[in-house]
């Protein structure tokens, strides 16, 4: 079994998956760790700006490094970017190895632990929640999506890309308030949808009622891998 990784963005986030692979990793010596290969493709454009017509389409180097890794031996792959799964369908169809996805998986175990019709908040970058990637997934699983007021997504988005430019975000009482709209709204879960708030979880020691994807997807490679989690 070996994992490829389709890496870059962004670049802590990509790591942060791996630490939490070897982290999460049930195993008594190196040997028996995962194969893993990543690349660290900083050269995917970014996925919100093409989703809002302001960049270029990441397809085509989302599809060569999917391809890339493949070629070296992969026997399937993990993308650590929620809004990369706007592209996911396409980038699958092009390689020959199985792609955990992220969104999907996430959906899932939401619905493991809560009833269909169950309010949902969505945190992630302006592209998810322009595309509506999660708000689609989780309306296929039978739940109800909640997204920010237009303030608070402009504060998440400001915090998603300070943590991409190395800075670490200072405003826990802001964070908490935007939150507890949605609590308010009636969201149950809110979701973590975007890599960076999956750091930012570390930063804010957040738990209830924060649900990471880059938990779940964790998880889910092992289990593909036929690794026992601690």
């Amino acid at each position: 079994m070996k994992l490829g990784i389709i890496g870059g963005m962004g670049p802590l986030a990509t790591a942060e998956l791996f630490k939490r692979i070897v982290n999460k990793s049930d195993v008594q010596i190196d040997q028996q760790h995962l194969n893993i290969l990543i690349d660290n493709n900083t050269a995917i454009p970014d996925r919100t700006a093409y989703v809002l017509d302001k960049g270029p389409d990441p397809t085509f180097e989302l599809i060569k490094t999917a391809r890339r890794l493949e070629e070296m031996e992969s026997t399937f792959l993990a993308m650590p970017c929620n809004t990369a799964h706007v592209f996911y369908e396409e980038v699958q169809s092009k390689v020959n190895i199985p792609i955990i996805n992220m969104v999907d998986e996430t959906c899932k175990y939401i619905s493991s632990l809560f009833a269909r019709g169950t309010k949902v908040g969505i945190l992630a970058t302006d592209g998810t929640i322009a595309s509506k990637v999660y708000h689609d997934a989780l309306k296929s699983h039978g739940h109800i999506p909640l997204s920010l007021d237009k303030d608070c997504q402009q504060y998440i988005m400001d915090i998603i890309y300070s943590i991409k430019a190395g800075k670490a975000p200072i405003s826990r009482q802001h964070f908490d308030n935007c939150t507890n709209l949605l609590i308010r709204q009636g969201a149950k879960p809110i979701i973590l949808g975007c890599t960076e708030l999956s750091i930012l979880k570390e930063h804010f020691k957040l738990s209830n009622p924060f649900i990471d994807p880059l938990d779940i997807l964790t998880r889910s490679i092992l289990k593909h891998a036929k690794i026992k989690e601690k």
